[in-house]
Parts: structure tokens; sequence; C-alpha cells
């Protein structure tokens, strides 16, 4: 009985460094990602402490323009009783109209500055959809959508496309 057995063994000796650089590369790539994720955790932080603060801002300019516009039409009535009185003029009366309405302008815009401001708020803590605000419209899903419109230039070709 005789057999052999071959056996070829294959080493490089020299890789000119590939191997150590590929190495340095892969976690050069890992610092980055976990770079990159810090960056976005911060810039989340920031953009919802921004939003808290912008509806708290709102809240506040809302308090203060309710109670300017509430002394705007004490005012007005005062006015509007005096001037039938004869103690005051017209005039009196549409300048205490105009400054009524100019308080109420700054309660809507404080308001719409609180709705903006809250619609930030959900839109930096992800819960700014369709679905999270209960809204009455059809649902649709970017698969859904992207299969309507995946083709829409197929009737106007004149070879098919395979």
């Amino acid at each position: 009985m005789s057999g052999s057995v071959r056996l070829t063994l294959s080493i490089p000796i020299y890789s000119g460094g590939a191997m150590g650089a590929s190495v340095r590369q892969a976690n050069l790539n890992q610092i980055k990602s976990e770079l990159d994720a810090f960056a976005t955790r911060d810039q989340v932080r920031e953009a919802v402490i921004s939003s808290w603060n912008g509806v708290q801002n709102a809240n506040a300019q809302i308090t203060s323009a309710q109670s300017s516009a509430n002394s705007s039409q004490l005012v007005l009535d005062g006015v509007i009783e005096e001037q039938r009185v004869g103690q005051r003029t017209i005039l009196d009366v549409l300048n205490s109209r105009s400054d009524l309405t100019l308080a109420r302008e700054s309660l809507i815009t404080a308001q719409s500055a609180r709705m903006i401001a809250s619609f930030s708020l959900l839109s930096a803590v992800g819960r700014l959809s369709a679905v999270e605000l209960n809204l009455p419209v059809e649902i649709m899903s970017a698969d859904g959508y992207l299969q309507t419109v995946e083709d829409v230039w197929s009737e106007l070709r004149s070879v098919p496309v395979n």
C-alpha cells in the first residue's frame, strides 16, 4: 500500500500593508459613524429645546396680548361712554377702536406663532404625521405612491421596455 499526500500552503510574505490599512480604514469608518450619530443626536436635542422654548414664548405672548386686548376693550367701552356724554370726540372712539384692532391682531399673531411652534415641536420629536394628528385624510404609504407613479410614461413609449 502506497499513498501520497500533497499539501500546499500559501502565506503572503509581504502584502504591502493592505491588511493593516483596511483594518485602520474600518476603525476610522466606525469612529466617523459614531461621531455622526452624536452630531445628529445633538441636532435633534437642539431642535426639541428650541421648539419647546418657542411654544413657551408664544404662550407668554398670548397671555400678554390677551391682557392687552381686554384692556383695549375696556378703554374703548369707556371712550364710547364718554363720547355719548360729550366728553370725547368720534376721533377718540376711532383711535380706541384702532388700538383694540391692533391688540387683537397681536393676539392672533401670537396664537399663530404658538401653532407653528407646536407643529415644529411635533416635527422635532417625530410625531408630525397624519396618523398622529388624527387628520381625516387618506393615509398613503410611500410604496403605494411609488406604484402609482413608477411608470407614468409607459403609454407614450413607442418601444416597450422589458
